[in-house]
This record gives structure tokens, sequence and C-alpha cells, in this order.
């Protein structure tokens, strides 16, 4: 993506441009691969767009914010995603029926948003701060990084289960601040009458640990579950940087799961197994991907037909947009004035559902 409002699409086999995408009519803010087989993009024309991989059809066109859309993060369960953007607004949009399921406002910009692993919490961050917030839309914690905020991420702890994760964020510290979520707390009567009385909880976040070895910004962050020759299973961090280095780290080398009579010293401080640099270039973003070995051609035919038969079992987004009902291709337009259910208060939220 880039700034001419176009997703350009590349082969990497062949190392090669192979088309470009041309919903947008403004610059390309973000792009993710929610599963193998679909892309969302973001830009400042205000619509998120849903692509279908296998021959990039526009599957879904989803209007609502007003302005530039920063940010979009898909729910673990593939059947919601979370949208942010300077319209002071977080939006909920609703994959299974192709529609929008609600809004709220914030009364500020979010740049980032992120799903926690299990997906019952996701964060919001603007500037130097974070929002975690429950699906209730109950603010669970607000953490005051100690600098301006480049990325960050929910991650589970290797070899444990995904209720057992930590935040990772990275700034302009130069480092990746690793912090660990602490027991919950009942809110007490004077903080939320409301919420006191249903019982809700927060929660707050402690630092357990840096990544270092940056000399400038930490620019992106991403991870990678790997299983290692010792079939042991790890997770791998990788993140850039502003002096144009890549560092690699072990999420192994994390301190154990602290408890209250054990916090470990926030100047406890991991080095990289790798660095890569690239001498003097300007990294700006990262996603990590697993390796595959080259492949004969009777070979990929075979992967590419049993690639087709797996899109039947992938959850169905978009079954109101066939190719029967799209002989444009254009797919369908998801509009504020249709299926908006924003009050005027901001408390059309919905809420999420495992169901």
């Amino acid at each position: 993506s880039s700034a001419d409002e176009v997703v350009r699409v590349w082969n990497l086999r062949q190392r090669k441009e192979v088309g470009g995408l041309f919903q947008h009519t403004g610059s390309i803010t973000h792009l993710t691969f929610p599963s193998p087989h679909h892309l969302l993009s973001c830009s400042e024309d205000g619509t998120i767009v849903l692509y279908r991989t296998k021959d990039w059809a526009v599957l879904r066109t989803f209007k609502g914010h007003k302005g530039k859309v920063n940010c979009v993060a898909v729910h673990p369960s593939g059947k919601v995603a979370l949208s942010v953007g300077n319209d002071r607004t977080i939006r909920m949009w609703d994959f299974m029926r192709g529609k929008s399921a609600g809004s709220t406002k914030i009364y500020k910009e979010a740049e980032l948003v992120r799903w926690s692993t299990t997906g019952t919490k996701f964060a919001v961050q603007t500037l130097n701060t974070i929002d975690v917030f429950s699906t209730s839309m109950t603010l669970l914690c607000q953490i005051t990084h100690t600098a301006r905020i480049q990325d960050l991420r929910f991650v589970s702890r290797p070899g444990t289960s995904t209720d057992s994760e930590v935040l990772l964020v990275a700034g302009e510290d130069k480092k990746v601040t690793v912090y660990e979520e602490g027991k919950p707390s009942t809110i007490a009567n004077g903080d939320n009458a409301e919420e006191a009385e249903n019982g809700a909880q927060v929660i707050a976040y402690k630092v357990i640990s840096h990544f270092v070895g940056h000399d400038s910004r930490v620019k992106a962050l991403a991870t990678l579950p790997v299983t290692l020759p010792s079939e042991s299973q790890t997770t791998y961090l990788t993140t850039i940087g502003s002096d144009g280095k890549i560092h690699l780290y072990d999420l192994s080398d994390l301190p154990p799961p602290s408890n209250a009579t054990s916090v470990p010293p926030e100047s406890f401080q991991i080095l990289p197994i790798a660095t890569y640099d690239t001498k003097g270039s300007r990294l700006t973003s990262l996603t990590m991907a697993d390796g595959t070995p080259p492949q004969t051609a009777g070979k990929r035919k075979r992967d590419d037909a049993e690639e087709e038969e797996d899109d039947d079992e992938e959850v169905d987004w978009t079954d109101a947009s066939s190719d029967e009902e799209r002989p444009n291709g254009d797919g369908e337009e998801v509009g504020d004035d249709e299926e908006d259910e924003e009050a005027d208060g901001g408390d059309g939220w919905g809420g999420v559902s495992d169901e």
C-alpha cells in the first residue's frame, strides 16, 4: 500500500508485481489478512474493503467512519471486527451478516486497535496511552506509557494456554516493553455506580521486562509461533527500528509469570538472538509468515487444489455477495444510512458474543 490510493499485489515466488487494487479514493492506511483467503484494507476515504485473495474480488465495502480509518482488527473468531479513525469512534462490523453492528464515541482519535488472544478484551492506542476495554465497552485499564507508542500486540506466552498472555508495546523509547496483566479487582462504588452494582472488574498491567537493542525508535513488531527442531515450541518476536535494523527475539526468554509476592524488576532486559542491518533503509512496516520450501509444478497444482477445498471450510463472511449477485465484481456497500445502529449518545454498541 502507499499514498497513491492503490494496493499493490506482489507474487513473492516470482518476485514481481502482478496487479493493483483500485477500490479506494484515498491513501491506504492499513492492511491486514484476517485469513489466508481474505484481505482487509483501510483508507483515508473512510471505507474498509474486504477482498477475496483467490481472485481479488471485492466482497464488501464497509462505510461508516466520517474521515480517515486508521486501523481495523478482526476478532479471533473471525465473526466481527473493530475499526478506529479520526472521527473519534470505535466501530464494530458484523462479518457474518455483512453489516455495521454499531459504534461508540471515545472522544479522542485512536491510532491502533488490537484484540487480546482470547478475544475477551481489546486495546485502543492514542499517542502514549492504551485503553483496555472489555467486549461490553467497560474500561478495564488505562496504561500511560513512557513514550510515544508506535505498535502494540497481545501475544500468548510460549508453551502456555492462551489465557497466559502479555502485551508488547513498541515505542520511541527504543525498546519493546512487556506488560503483564495483574489480578482483577471489583470496581469501587465511587468509581462507577452502575458498573459497581453489576460487579464489573478492572485490571492492572505491570511492566515485567524490555526487549532492547535498537538505537532509535521501534517502528513495528510482529510475532510468529514456531516449532523448533527439538519439537519444542516457542514464539519469535521481530522488530524494526528507525535505525534501519531488524531484530529477532525469543519470547521464551521472558521471565516466568509473576505473582503478588514476586514481581520482576522493570530493568529486566532481553537482547536479540539475531540482528540484520539494512544499512540505512527506512523501515516502516513489518509482518512475519511461515516459510515453505521450493515446490515442483506438480506439487504446486495439488496444493492449489487443496486450498480451493479449504475455502469451503472457512468462516463465510460474504454469503450475500456471491458472484451471481455481483456481476460487475464491485461487491456490496455497507453504508451508514442503511445499517448503522449508533444512537445519538454513542450507545449503539452491541458487544461480542462467542456463540
